[in-house]
């Protein structure tokens, strides 16, 4: 009997040294998060104040389509939801109040937090595709090779690209409100 649980702790033992080492590993191995500073007007990722107060259309004009989406996913963070966008994920895995729960769906929101994610979607909308192009060319501009590039540039380039293409796709048509973040 004794021998048994000599052998269940050594088991034990052997699968939470495996757990941790596959935990650090796979910590080794996540994305990158984007280095970003919120200097604009105060607003933050995740700020709880983001549901409290509406935010200010101003708040928002000079901020980068990297900012504008930390900005919307913060609210649904606050909430728990668990981001299936890696770069995502990883910025709010190092907040500390962040703890991921499962899917949060914008009916789960206050109307606050609604108007807040409808007013940034608004603002990230009005880009047309000349701006998008125009910051695509700046961000090449500050880089002689594209393997120079810094993560949070990489990032905000493709999202250009995801914004260019969801408004071809919807040309014509307007546009439908999304259910999430």
């Amino acid at each position: 009997m004794r021998e048994e649980v000599v052998l269940t702790m050594q088991r034990t033992r052997l699968w939470l040294i495996l757990v941790l080492l596959f935990a650090h590993l796979n910590a080794a191995t996540a994305a990158p998060a984007p280095q970003v500073t919120f200097d604009h007007n105060g607003v933050r990722p995740g700020d709880a104040a983001l549901t409290t107060r509406s935010l200010d259309p101003q708040e928002l004009k000079d901020l980068t389509l990297v900012e504008l989406r930390l900005l919307r996913a913060g609210v649904f963070a606050r909430h728990g939801h668990a981001f299936d966008t890696p770069w995502v994920g990883a910025y709010f895995q190092r907040q500390p109040w962040y703890r991921a729960r499962g899917v949060v769906r914008m009916e789960a929101l206050t109307a606050l937090e609604q108007a807040n994610v409808n007013l940034i979607d608004s603002a990230t909308n009005k880009k047309s595709l000349s701006q998008l192009k125009d910051i695509r060319e700046g961000i090449y501009g500050h880089y002689q090779r594209p393997s120079t590039m810094d993560e949070t540039d990489r990032i905000e380039i493709a999202l250009t690209y995801e914004l260019q293409e969801r408004f071809q796709t919807r040309e014509g048509r307007a546009a439908a409100p999304e259910n999430g973040p």
